[in-house]
């Protein structure tokens, strides 16, 4: 296998980078060259990544230490430009790859028609609150559409803490440059008529918020991105537009019924993702106006998710 590009993003990630740098070292076999944007880190995050540097590595590694914060999808457009493959892992640093996760996400390129890869998190979160079951329904829920539609080649929404695309397939900046910037290059590259795929053999710990104000801060940035989706893709309807609304909702409802705790916490959880999307919905034209105002005061990752 060609060694690729990683690319990563990092917004004060001091409490675990490490994790990923160090998952890194033990891949270098598959690895280019790794592009770090720091995106106007307040913490020791910059510092982390200096001394990885000077350690002295196996691969070439470009750094970028912004000072003034630009969001995730410009962060990616920064790091596209200067990374050396067209092959191209993305990370977010809050994370722990697993196992072969790297190797099993890139040997999916040996297919010419693959254009991007994305993988599903196990959740380090427990279930002591409501915003942990709403985690649990959530991801597990992704995870089932994910692995059904990609079976159905309509899957395009990849996860943005961990997935690889064909950078040369996105030409305009703008068509990604969302709060779901995820969910965006997907439809980018699904739309040039490749394949998107979700992979169960490339997993990743995260930590999901385990409070409901952070569960909520996180929801109206994700609802918000995906009515800007609509909008710039023309999609109609998402996310229905995978499977029927009734094989979405059941899909829940099954996911709900593994456990007494997710079953009491569901009527919580959609009353609050419903008044959310309601909103976004409605307000978009407005919003849309001051875009860049918005997307100041949505993009602002919590801190529960850094561990």
């Amino acid at each position: 296998m060609e060694p690729v590009s990683v690319l990563l993003t990092a917004y004060n990630e001091g409490l675990g980078i490490i994790r990923v740098l160090d998952y890194l070292e033990e891949c270098s076999d598959l690895i280019n060259d790794v592009v770090v944007v720091s995106d106007a880190c307040e913490d020791e995050t910059d510092d982390i990544v200096l001394k990885w540097v000077e350690g002295g590595l196996p691969f070439s590694v470009s750094t970028f230490f912004n000072s003034k914060r630009q969001g995730r999808a410009a962060a990616i457009r920064q790091g596209l430009g200067a990374v050396q493959k067209d092959i191209v892992a993305i990370f977010a640093c809050d994370i722990k790859p697993l196992g072969k996760s790297l190797q099993n996400l890139l040997a999916y390129f040996k297919d010419p028609n693959v254009g991007a890869v994305t993988g599903h998190p196990t959740l380090n979160n427990g279930t002591s609150t409501i915003a942990d079951c709403l985690c649990h329904i959530m991801w597990q829920s992704h995870d089932n559409i994910g692995e059904m539609t990609t079976t159905k080649g309509k899957f395009f929404h990849l996860n943005g803490e961990m997935y690889a695309i064909r950078k040369s397939i996105l030409k305009n900046f703008e068509d990604y440059n969302g709060l779901a910037e995820d969910a965006m290059i997907g439809h980018c590259i699904f739309k040039e008529g490749y394949q998107v795929l979700w992979a169960r053999n490339v997993t990743y710990l995260m930590q999901y918020p385990s409070s409901l104000k952070e569960w909520i801060k996180i929801r109206k940035r994700c609802c918000y991105g995906r009515i800007e989706l609509v909008h710039k893709a023309g999609i109609k309807d998402y996310p229905f537009y995978e499977i029927k609304h009734l094989d979405y909702l059941m899909n829940i409802l099954r996911v709900s019924l593994s456990s007494w705790k997710f079953i009491l916490v569901l009527p919580i959880g959609a009353f609050l993702e419903l008044v959310c999307r309601c909103y976004y919905f409605i307000m978009y034209p407005y919003i849309s106006q001051e875009r860049e105002k918005i997307l100041s005061a949505l993009w602002k990752p919590s801190g529960e998710t850094k561990w």
